[in-house]
């Protein structure tokens, strides 16, 4: 698997390997200029391999992930290296921790020379990009371009910068583009997880649960507009909260409690600051965590109304807590996920909302780790429009034996199939690759 970088590390190595790009440009590979580039890039390569496991650069819509780190359009480095890579039909560029500057000298040669033949480098391996469109990988990129935009939006929250909601706005369009073209996306989108990234990328999900919900309540452009970004942003006000307490994995005090209690006013007030946003998501982020029935904090007046769209995010919030791993507590399967949400229906959440969440994501839905009558694990592919289990990707033998890649089939499940559903994922159970690998 491909290993993760600090983003220092990160800007570090794009930073040398796009020096070398230029001074190769402009000078002859002796050249002394060359030379220095050649050798800054050979230290950053020694600080980044820090395991034995490859590093991915990868590309899409012109922008740049960097070992696991996102950088957008508005890095001039990552721009211009990943235009390159893209008008050469590449979607990954692989560095195994042998690479040397000299290897990627000539590749950077092969890649500016724009030459028919294909590279071949066994320290540098390249994979080709998908010209069909194909919905899953469309929506991988947008997801990580939203991650990145929202890491963006809060770092300039951190150094006392109003940010510039422009990129955010512009990933929450695309998503509500392709939920649209591919309803069921949403179903696996939000299946993508990463424990070091959880503020960021459960933000990104929270955006993509209320887009699906908001979809099924057929609400207009402009409404989707605001619950996209209002569940983009809804956890912002978690940059003015202390990091020790928002990572705390133990039982908060009260005065932590109260502490985090406060993010969504901050939320509130940092957003009204941006220019640019829908008037509406400054309260959806503010009412987030306020209940149906009148609880909930921040408090609000007796019988206040909240915004008929701030109960999309609360619900969609909760739902993805829930489902993923946290510092403090470990992921819920997504069926007893499922069934709280139906528990707090008529209290904690809006009835409605619930019925509209349910409909589009089924009691069990798309990747859940199920229990098949004949005895073999597998994980949910596909539902029907009742939310009943139809398609199943088979993950183990009835002895709890895994199955190797080539043998976790897809199979076709009928009523009665589905026992129960399993409660505890094998690390090597990758629940969104399940779903979005070729069927």
């Amino acid at each position: 698997m491909p290993q993760r970088v600090t983003r220092t590390d990160a800007e570090l190595l794009l930073k040398t390997l796009h020096a070398l790009f230029k001074t190769r440009a402009l000078y002859p590979p002796g050249h002394g200029a060359v030379q220095k580039a050649a050798q800054a890039l050979d230290r950053a390569l020694v600080d980044v391999f820090q395991t034995p496991d490859p590093l991915l650069l990868g590309v899409a819509d012109g922008y740049l992930v960097v070992g696991g780190v996102a950088f957008l359009g508005d890095n001039l480095q990552a721009r211009e290296l990943g235009q390159r890579l893209e008008a050469r039909g590449l979607e990954g560029v692989l560095l195994l921790p042998t690479v040397r500057s000299t290897d990627l000298a000539g590749f950077l040669e092969w890649l500016r020379a724009g030459e028919a033949q294909e590279w071949e480098n066994p320290r540098v391996t390249v994979t080709r990009l998908n010209r069909e469109g194909e919905a899953w990988a469309r929506g991988r990129r947008l997801h990580l371009k939203a991650v990145a935009a929202l890491e963006s939006v809060c770092r300039d929250v951190e150094q006392g910068r109003i940010p510039d909601p422009t990129h955010a706005q512009e990933c929450v369009a695309g998503l509500a583009q392709l939920l649209d073209e591919h309803p069921t996306l949403v179903r696996g989108l939000t299946l993508l997880k990463d424990y070091d990234q959880y503020t960021y990328f459960h933000s990104v999900n929270v955006s993509v649960l209320a887009l699906g919900i908001g979809r099924q309540i057929k609400l207009t452009d402009p409404e989707l507009e605001c619950i996209g970004i209002g569940g983009l942003f809804h956890d912002i006000g978690k940059t003015r909260t202390p990091v020790d307490v928002i990572r705390k994995p133990g039982r908060l005090s009260i005065n932590e409690v109260t502490l985090v209690r406060w993010h969504p006013v901050y939320g509130r007030d940092i957003l009204d600051q941006m220019a640019g946003l829908p008037p509406a998501v400054p309260r959806l982020v503010y009412e987030h965590h306020m209940r149906f029935d009148g609880g909930g904090y921040p408090g609000r007046p007796e019988r206040a109304p909240l915004h008929p769209l701030s109960q999309l995010i609360a619900v969609s919030d909760v739902y993805d807590a829930m489902t993923t791993h946290r510092p403090y507590s470990a992921p819920l399967p997504l069926p007893v996920a499922v069934q709280a949400l139906v528990e707090g229906s008529g209290t904690q959440l809006e009835p409605a909302v619930v019925r509209a969440f349910l409909s589009m994501m089924g009691p069990t839905p798309v990747g859940s780790l199920v229990r098949l009558a004949s005895g073999e694990a597998a994980v949910v592919t596909r539902i029907g429009d009742e939310g009943a289990v139809n398609e199943v990707r088979l993950y183990s033998t009835p002895a709890g034996t895994l199955l190797a890649e080539a043998e976790q089939l897809l199979r076709p499940v009928g009523s009665g199939d589905v026992t129960g559903w399993v409660t505890s994922l094998s690390p090597r159970i990758d629940p969104f690759k399940a779903v979005s690998s070729g069927r």
